[in-house]
């Protein structure tokens, strides 16, 4: 109801979202459900990075979207670590050995503006076809 409320405002949408992640991310931690956490913040990063890549338009754009791509190495390596901690389980092992071939490939780059077209096609296919899977 508060979010049909406040669909012609964004600030209060997204402002609703993050009340739901952390209090979604509290109860989880809180019940010993942090592994469940983790896939759902690793699910949540993939599906905006698949956004993302998928976005087209002029240089501009084009340059924005190379830039928050290639940020990503440094969230990658993050996420890569946090699921290490349950590499034991068969769904952790399975996505490790998933998203690291992407976090090589993008930390290959060395600056925004060496991301070519057909480094980031590479790149941006490997995460398509790995949310495809996860989606299926």
């Amino acid at each position: 109801k508060r979010a049909e409320n406040n669909l012609g405002n964004k600030d209060s949408l997204f402002k609703i979202l993050d009340e739901i992640f952390v209090k979604s991310d509290d109860y989880l931690r809180t019940n010993e459900r942090v592994f469940t956490a983790a896939t759902i913040f690793t699910g949540g990063w993939l599906e905006s990075l698949y956004c993302q890549t998928g976005m087209k338009g002029d240089a501009a754009v084009k340059s924005k979207v190379n830039n928050l791509l290639w940020e990503q190495r440094f969230h990658l390596g993050n996420i890569i670590t946090m699921l290490n901690d349950y590499k034991d389980k068969k769904e952790a092992a399975g996505l490790i050995a998933s998203l690291k071939p992407i976090h090589e490939e993008i930390s290959g780059v060395k600056q925004p503006k060496d991301l070519t077209d057909e480094k980031f096609n590479s790149i941006s296919s490997k995460i398509i076809s790995l949310r495809n899977n996860l989606t299926k």
